[in-house]
């Protein structure tokens, strides 16, 4: 799945969550677990394996053209609307924390009263150890190009550059972030384009003209920065980390794209 959606490749289990599954599991295994519970933990870790395979990538790759093929190809062809089966992982994650709450559960019952002391530690085990691990975004800071789009009088839209020009349909996420911006300028944005086509050609030029786009927007930072922003890079593959847009060279545009402004690291273009 590499270059693909990052939230629907990383599914975040928790270390504090892992160990109570595991220790759920310590007692399932030395029949140490109610009744109730050895049905049910029995239940969520035979889903949760089969959840697990359902979300790996269609194949895994040993290199030299040797690919092993895995479930989830031949499921597609069964069952095509589901369109990417690695969102199965959400289950696991489901079905992990099932598992260790029945964990947690039977080790409470071996604390007595210095269960809501232990109730506390793990609260604050799982806040420290999910803190470092989120993505963060500073939403005080935003490129100066917004303010200025902001203050241009009117209702109009405009188009955000660089993107996918090839029609692969690579997941960009700096078109999370435009829309997030949005809120700032308060303007209408285009969608962003999904098949094959040239922005140096006439005819893209004429299609924005034609949809009500004022200005075209030319992040020049993020050329090299890629689909994936600096915070997301982390989680996923390597080649899709180092995705660049237009091999990272910024491009010129022809003449009939008349220059606005330029405001920090974004060229303006306004089209007539």
């Amino acid at each position: 799945m590499a270059q693909s959606n990052v939230p629907e490749n990383a599914v975040y289990l928790g270390m504090v969550n892992l160990f109570f599954f595991g220790y759920g599991a310590y007692l399932y295994f030395k029949k140490r677990l109610c009744p109730q519970g050895r049905f049910w933990f029995r239940f969520v870790f035979g889903a949760g394996i089969c959840y697990l395979f359902l979300s790996l990538p269609p194949n895994i790759d040993l290199g030299n053209g040797i690919k092993i093929d895995l479930i989830s190809p031949y499921l597609h062809a069964i069952f095509p609307m589901f369109r990417t089966f690695g969102r199965m992982g959400l289950f696991v994650l489901i079905f992990v924390s099932i598992g260790s709450m029945i964990g947690f559960y039977h080790f409470l019952l071996n604390c007595g009263k210095k269960a809501p002391a232990v109730v506390a530690a793990a609260l604050i085990l799982s806040l420290i150890d999910l803190a470092p691990r989120l993505p963060t975004l500073d939403i005080g800071k935003h490129p100066p190009v917004y303010d200025w789009l902001k203050n241009q009088k009117g209702n109009f839209l405009i188009y955000e550059i660089p993107e996918d020009y090839t029609g692969r349909r690579t997941d960009n996420f700096q078109q999370y972030k435009f829309r997030y911006y949005q809120a700032i300028h308060g303007k209408k944005l285009a969608n962003r384009g999904i098949s094959n086509y040239d922005p140096q050609s006439k005819v893209f030029y004429q299609t924005l003209k034609k949809l009500g786009v004022k200005y075209l927007v030319q992040h020049k930072n993020l050329y090299q920065e890629g689909p994936l922003p600096p915070e997301y890079k982390k989680f996923d593959s390597i080649p899709a980390a180092a995705v660049q847009f237009n091999e990272g060279v910024i491009e010129k545009f022809p003449e009939w794209f008349v220059p606005a402004a330029t405001i920090g690291e974004a060229n303006v273009y306004e089209v007539y």
